[in-house]
């Protein structure tokens, strides 16, 4: 059967409990949560980013990709429209017609 314990027996035993691990193996103990904690928060963030990466660029991404690729075209169309060539001779300006 099990013997109940009184109150100095129960106050020895958490008082001899919490002396189990020395403070030199809790200081490790300690350095060793910070540096997993510190590894988990980076591998949430890669995992996040990955997620991001396959699931593709965003709509506002492409929109603002096309929008750069289209005034790409627009300023090189007018410079080849600034820029003509009669015989071998360069003229410059717009010509009209």
């Amino acid at each position: 059967m099990l013997e109940r314990m009184n109150d100095s027996e129960v106050k020895a035993y958490w008082e001899n409990i919490t002396n189990v691990i020395p403070e030199s193996k809790l200081k490790v103990w300690r350095a060793l949560e910070a540096g997993l904690k510190k590894h988990q928060s980076t591998e949430t963030s890669r995992v996040l980013l990955k997620k991001k990466a396959e699931a593709g660029p965003s709509a506002e991404t492409r929109i603002e990709a096309r929008r750069k690729r289209v005034a790409a075209r627009v300023q090189a169309r007018k410079r080849s429209m600034n820029v003509m060539y009669v015989g071998s001779v360069q003229c410059t300006g717009m010509v009209r017609s």
